[in-house]
């Protein structure tokens, strides 16, 4: 339809002009996926460089290129995402994303507590608790506060962004 057709013109005109920023949110404590990072999983079982964020970054890429400019991306992680994350994007080069246009930044950090509101990071012998067992992650609910805080939204609006989406791995 002919609204359609506006809407894709006025994205490629974005992503053309350096305009367009993407957050990806990879954060969260793994529950889904049995302790394991979901965005390093492979899609296809025996291609362990194929993972959900290298499909989610090559599309983000592709875009890119077929609307001839450039998109920023931005990863949003978890306290119990950003190593794997981190090692897998290395292994991968995160997916062609040139490096100008790359950002990370972790969101909050809550202490669990018991069901008298105790923290229990301050329990006598917390110290040798797991971290994932004293803090978790607080779901997607702080993304424009965290985007905020981090010096990220500063960052982009930097680099000439002036429209965001926000996207699950």
């Amino acid at each position: 339809t002919k609204a359609l057709r506006e809407l894709d013109r006025i994205g490629r005109d974005a992503i053309q002009k350096g305009q367009l920023g993407v957050v990806v949110l990879n954060g969260g404590m793994a529950t889904r996926f049995g302790g394991v990072v979901k965005g390093v999983v492979p899609v296809l079982p025996g291609h362990e460089r194929l993972s959900f964020l290298a499909v989610k970054l090559a599309g983000l890429q592709h875009a890119a290129q077929d609307g001839g400019g450039r998109v920023a991306v931005v990863l949003m992680h978890s306290f119990a995402t950003a190593a794997a994350s981190g090692e897998h994007l290395e292994a991968i080069d995160w997916a062609g994303v040139p490096a100008g246009d790359r950002q990370v930044f972790e969101q909050s950090l809550l202490p669990r507590v018991l069901p008298d509101g105790t923290p229990l990071p301050t329990l006598p012998g917390a110290r040798v608790l797991a971290d994932t067992t004293l803090f978790a992650a607080p779901g997607h609910g702080d993304t424009l506060l965290r985007l905020r805080e981090s010096g990220t939204l500063d960052w982009l609006a930097s680099q000439g962004v002036r429209h965001l989406m926000i996207s699950n791995v």
